[in-house]
């Protein structure tokens, strides 16, 4: 079976938002793909996601990460954020390359898995992944990424794929 991705949106940052949002996402992929390498306006940050504007306890999230010297989990439930890392983060030289799988994301019986490879050769130098689980039925129309406490560098693309199984 062939897989083909499909290009649906891109967003750059402007510098002056802590979020950037893609919304009235087509229901007509099997699953979703994510890629963005964010860098920070002004100092170290994480980012996460919320789907379609949830912030309640709907998020569950497991990690492995590895320095090659160490490898560390990390588990969190009933949290109101989707953090798709353990330790990599963002900041103002550095950028990590997040890849966020949306597995399933149109289907309304069940939750969906958001599987994220990351990694960062700058001052965290971790390389992650995470397995994240939002609790809830609903399809996912909306994706919103969002820099904790401070804002995206101006020109950070984040680009959405749409995945179709033939």
């Amino acid at each position: 079976m062939a897989i083909t991705y499909d290009f649906i949106s891109k967003i750059t940052a402007s510098g002056s938002a802590s979020s950037v949002s893609f919304t009235s996402i087509p229901q007509t992929y099997t699953d979703l793909v994510l890629v963005y390498s964010p860098q920070s306006a002004s100092s170290v940050s994480y980012s996460y996601y919320t789907i379609n504007g949830d912030t309640s306890s709907t998020y569950y999230r497991m990690c492995m990460a590895g320095t090659g010297a160490a490898i560390t989990p990390f588990w969190a439930g009933d949290v109101g954020l989707l953090y798709p890392y353990y330790g990599t983060y963002n900041d103002t030289t550095s950028q990590t390359l997040f890849t966020s799988h949306f597995m399933n994301y149109a289907n309304t019986t069940s939750g969906k898995v958001v599987l994220t490879r990351s990694g960062n050769t700058g001052a965290s130098n971790l390389a992650d992944f995470s397995s994240g689980y939002y609790a809830s039925n609903t399809a996912i129309t909306r994706i919103d990424v969002i820099q904790g406490g401070q804002n995206f560098a101006a020109n950070v693309v984040f680009s959405l794929y749409g995945i179709k199984a033939a």
